[in-house]
């Protein structure tokens, strides 16, 4: 989660996105798990355009369906 937190480029959104699933991967795999699957589903848009961008400078190489 660092690293994508270096990706240029990264609005509001994206960046408090990749700090919430640092915080919840810290709680434990199921919560970040659910918390994936929230923004998956609820915030499409914006983890795309953070993917794309961190994928662009080679800091996202695999991202789960």
């Amino acid at each position: 989660m660092d690293e994508w937190l270096t990706t240029e480029g990264l609005n509001p959104p994206e960046i408090s996105m990749i700090q919430e699933l640092k915080r919840v991967a810290g709680v434990g795999e199921a919560p970040f798990r659910d918390i994936a699957r929230y923004f998956a589903a609820n915030l499409r848009e914006v983890v795309v355009s953070a993917v794309i961008k961190a994928r662009e400078q080679g800091k996202c190489q695999c991202w789960p369906n």
